[in-house]
C-alpha cells in the first residue's frame, strides 16, 4: 500500500506499512477458513486493512491510497 504524491511533475508512492491482524479483528469476525485473524471475512468477503501512515507527509498529496494485493489493484481513502 502506498499514497501518491505529485513531485517535479512526477506521481510517486510513499509506501505505508500494513499492520498483522490481531486477536480483535478476530472477534469482529475477520477470520480466515482455520479460524485465524486476518483482514477478510471468508464467508461474506468483507474486508478491511490497517496500516502505519508515515509521520513525514511529503508536498503535493493528492488523496489517493494505492491497494495491490498481487493480484489486483484499488484505491482508496484515508477514514475520517
Amino acid at each position: 500500500m502506498w499514497r501518491e504524491y505529485l513531485s517535479d511533475g512526477q506521481i510517486k508512492g510513499q509506501t505505508m506499512k500494513v499492520v498483522k491482524p490481531t486477536p480483535q479483528d478476530a472477534s469482529e469476525g475477520y477470520v480466515d477458513v482455520n479460524g485465524k485473524p486476518s483482514y477478510m471475512n471468508c464467508e461474506t468477503g468483507v474486508s478491511k486493512v490497517k496500516v502505519i501512515i508515515p509521520a513525514k507527509t511529503p508536498a503535493g498529496l493528492n488523496g489517493t491510497i494505492v491497494l495491490d494485493n498481487g493480484s489486483g489493484m484499488a484505491t482508496g481513502s484515508v477514514p475520517d
